[in-house]
């Protein structure tokens, strides 16, 4: 009986030093035959070193618009691609950068998520958890996230004057996003690919960001698959 103690509080130290980046499995998760503790690895990167840039018409008239258009020529004599620019902050929270945009610039930036632990995982909450910048041209704005899974695309673009108040895009309330976030697994050793960028309103005012500029963030948070929907 003794003997039996001592094992029981070297294998609870054991997985008390585990740490963060390993399963735990929950008191209340009822587990049958053998069980392994894997390692969740996620590893975020950027796919290209420079944002895609895409310049959208209204209606594809120019003549509706008010102020004068620039061609996909000057886009890159002016370099505009300097003009906004995702970076990577931490492993799990991506922040996208904007500065000086015009109206009907969409800016964008990929990035690959890929599992290289040894279970496979799936996401368990999408969120945005920041957003700074100058709130009269929020109205204008739209955040992008798109994820691309096999080919298959999904996503939506968010107002700025609600981007905080959003919530967990998980929620039911997302519909088709919600229900694809949801099923979304990563097996080991495959990769999604996050899209994340910014569109000022082709409607906008010509001056909305001239000389402003922002920045928000993006988190994602992932789960050993078996364990979704179980508390930590």
């Amino acid at each position: 009986m003794k003997k039996t103690r001592i094992m029981a509080i070297a294998l609870a130290v054991a997985v008390a030093l585990m740490g963060a980046g390993y399963a735990v499995w929950t008191q209340d998760f009822i587990i049958t035959g053998t069980v392994n503790t894997g390692q969740l690895k996620l590893d975020i990167s950027e796919t290209n070193g420079s944002p895609n840039i895409h310049f959208q018409y209204w209606n594809g008239h120019i003549d509706k618009l008010d102020w004068d258009p620039v061609d996909a020529a000057d886009i890159v004599k002016y370099n505009i691609k300097d003009q906004a620019k995702a970076v990577i902050t931490d492993g799990r929270v991506i922040t996208f950068s904007y500065g000086n945009m015009f109206p009907g610039l969409e800016a964008y930036q990929e990035f690959t998520i890929t599992n290289n632990g040894t279970v496979p995982v799936m996401i368990k909450a999408a969120k945005f958890t920041e957003i700074t910048g100058d709130d009269s041209m929020f109205d204008n704005m739209r955040a992008k996230v798109f994820f691309i899974d096999d080919g298959t695309f999904f996503g939506r673009r968010f107002k700025f004057t609600k981007l905080i108040n959003q919530g967990d895009l998980l929620d039911k309330s997302y519909g088709a996003m919600a229900t694809k976030l949801n099923e979304l697994e990563i097996e080991t050793g495959e990769s999604i690919t996050l899209r994340i960028g910014a569109f000022l309103d082709v409607h906008a005012p010509n001056d909305a960001t001239e000389l402003k500029d922002g920045q928000y963030q993006f988190q994602l948070e992932f789960v050993q698959s078996n364990l979704k929907g179980y508390e930590d």
